[in-house]
């Protein structure tokens, strides 16, 4: 393990930043509940394998945000 402790470390952060926000969108989706549910767990728990499924077979359709939400 030669590798610095700081690579790793900001390695995992990056998965961690990513699926937040990727869980974010998966929330923003059209979808059924038990259908953004199902994508959640799978990012939670297969984190870099979530990300690449949802980036292939994940819904493409986002609710509208609010005028409302945007003046916040």
């Amino acid at each position: 393990m030669n590798e610095p402790f700081w690579l790793w470390a900001g390695a995992g952060l990056l998965v961690l930043l990513i699926d937040l926000w990727l869980i974010a969108n998966i929330l923003r989706t059209d979808r059924t509940t038990s259908t953004k549910l199902s994508w959640t767990f799978i990012v939670l728990l297969l984190p870099v394998i979530g990300m690449i499924a949802w980036g292939i077979a994940g819904p493409r359709s986002y609710k509208p945000v609010s005028s409302r939400e945007h003046s916040k």
